[in-house]
C-alpha cells in the first residue's frame, strides 16, 4: 500500500473485524498450550498466532504514522491532519475521481461497442452528444470532448461523425 495511514488503520479494521481469528480448532489450541504453559507459575500467557500476525503488522505500520503525527503536531496548526497524513492530496476527492474515472472509461466503452454494432448492422450509430448529454447533462460537451480523445487512442476507427 502506498499510503501507512491507510495500511495501519486496515490492519485495525482487520483486527477489528477478526480477520486476524484463525479457525475454532487452532484457537482452542493454542488456548490450551496457553493454558498449560501459564499453569501455575503465573507466567504470561504465549500470544496466540493470530495476536501476534496483527502485532506484526502493527508494528510495520506504526512508524511511519507516529512521524506523519509528530510532524502534525510539531506544526502547531500550520499543516492540516489531511496534509500531514496524505501529503496536502485530498484523499476522499482522489479516491472519488479514481471512481468517477473508472465509470466514463467503462461508459466510453459501452459507447464504442454501441457505435461498432450499429455499424455492423447497418444502422445509424448513436450522436455522440445525445450520448453525452445522457451522461452528464451540465458538462455533456467535455464529456463529448473526452470521448473523442478516447476514440482517438484507438487506432483503425473511422471519423466519428456528430
Amino acid at each position: 500500500m502506498d499510503n501507512a495511514f491507510e495500511q495501519f488503520m486496515n490492519v485495525l479494521r482487520r483486527k477489528h473485524e477478526g480477520r486476524y481469528d484463525r479457525s475454532s480448532a487452532m484457537q482452542e489450541q493454542a488456548e490450551a498450550q496457553r493454558d498449560a504453559v501459564a499453569g501455575d507459575n503465573n507466567e504470561p500467557a504465549l500470544l496466540r498466532e493470530s495476536d501476534e500476525a496483527f502485532l506484526r503488522d502493527l508494528a510495520a505500520a506504526a512508524p511511519v504514522v507516529l512521524e506523519q503525527w509528530n510532524h502534525y503536531l510539531r506544526a502547531g496548526g500550520a499543516v492540516t491532519l489531511e496534509e500531514a497524513f496524505f501529503g496536502g492530496v485530498n484523499y476522499a476527492l482522489q479516491k472519488a475521481d479514481s471512481g468517477a474515472k473508472a465509470a466514463k472509461d467503462y461508459a466510453f466503452l459501452h459507447w464504442l461497442y454501441l457505435e461498432q454494432s450499429a455499424i455492423r448492422e447497418g444502422k445509424t450509430p448513436p450522436k455522440l452528444t445525445d450520448l453525452a448529454r445522457l451522461y452528464d447533462p451540465a458538462n455533456w460537451e467535455s464529456v463529448a470532448q473526452d470521448y473523442r480523445a478516447y476514440r482517438a487512442g484507438i487506432a483503425g476507427l473511422p471519423d466519428l461523425s456528430d
